[in-house]
């Protein structure tokens, strides 16, 4: 019953970075998911029209989301923002300057990182000591 509990948690930690990325994804005002979809219709589509109409799609998506973020650079307090974010590297990043996917993309990866350094290291500490350097130990 331990074993079982033990390996649920385990589990559960390797699908948290996934969840991290499920929940965070919406807010970037770009649907992944559509457009996903759309560009495996342009590329299965037999007919001419449904492929042309697949494009326009994906052109509004995207014209739509980048009129968001000219709006949000022309704005009233536009100075303040670049002064606020050449000075603080925490104002550079946001849905509204456009690299709010990255960061969020980058960050899912170093949780997926960190979740399989410390699964090692979890399984050293139920192993036992020593089990760290054991590969080096084999190879020398």
């Amino acid at each position: 019953m331990v074993r079982r509990l033990r390996n649920c948690r385990q589990a559960l930690l390797f699908h948290i970075p996934c969840l991290f990325w499920r929940l965070l994804n919406d807010r970037s005002g770009i649907n992944i998911n559509n457009l996903v979809e759309a560009a495996e219709t342009i590329q299965n589509a037999l007919y001419p029209e449904r492929r042309e109409k697949t494009i326009k799609y994906m052109i509004r998506h995207l014209d739509h989301y980048l009129e968001y973020q000219q709006g949000y650079r022309a704005g009233c307090c536009a100075h303040l923002r670049r002064f606020l974010s050449r000075g603080l590297f925490c104002f550079r990043v946001g849905n509204r300057y456009g690299n709010y996917l990255v960061t969020l993309y980058a960050a899912t990866k170093v949780l997926y990182v960190a979740n399989v350094a410390a699964q090692l290291l979890l399984l050293d500490l139920l192993l036992g000591a020593g089990y760290h350097l054991y590969g080096a130990q084999v190879i020398s």
